[in-house]
């Protein structure tokens, strides 16, 4: 097992998969699941690293995709998933939940004037713009609807970046509680409630 992190609560249980090990070790691993739909070895490895995460945490589940590409459980749990670089991330609840992970990098800089609101631009930083839009990622997917606006919708208030904590964030006239950490050189977000 890669297992880097995992936490399980009252309210949901996450992990994160370290996935160094070659396709051939990850079929093993999942009991030589069928991986041949998928062209790319970068997918193949999530869609086995997933899975095999997925029945460490709950062995009795299994993951499907709805119409619109969001990944569910059955009708009693929520799920989701965020896969950078070598890991896997994956949080279950009863609640609706949400979860991104990314690299720091300058990516999110570059756009930022995309999904940034201006109280954020004075001190913006690459670890921060990375932060930021993981958090609006996980936002996102715990709605999970069509139309939402990044930097209208979801304006993160006003925090001091740390290595994890929480962070409140409007969702339109809702207010939410992010949670995040930081994992070697990457951050992850989760919301759940």
């Amino acid at each position: 097992m890669s297992i880097l992190l995992e936490k399980k609560t009252n309210n949901f249980h996450f992990g994160i998969w370290k996935s160094d090990q070659s396709i051939s070790h990850l079929r093993q691993l999942s009991k030589n699941l069928d991986d041949s739909h998928l062209k790319l070895e970068k997918r193949k490895k999530e869609y086995l690293s997933t899975r095999i995460l997925l029945k460490h945490m709950n062995p009795l589940m299994e993951v499907t995709y709805n119409e619109k590409g969001a990944p569910i459980v059955n009708k009693n749990m929520h799920i989701s998933i965020s896969h950078c670089d070598n890991l896997t991330s994956l949080i279950l609840s009863k609640k609706p939940t949400g979860i991104d992970i990314q690299k720091i990098n300058k990516k999110p800089m570059n756009v930022s004037s995309k999904f940034i609101n201006r109280h954020h631009l004075h001190d913006l930083s690459e670890e921060k713009a990375c932060l930021l839009w993981t958090i609006k990622e996980a936002i996102f997917k715990w709605r999970r609807c069509d139309g939402i606006n990044f930097k209208k919708d979801i304006v993160v208030l006003q925090f001091t970046l740390k290595n994890s904590g929480k962070i409140p964030v409007k969702f339109k006239n809702e207010l939410v509680e992010c949670s995040y950490l930081k994992i070697e050189n990457q951050y992850l977000s989760y919301v759940c409630q």
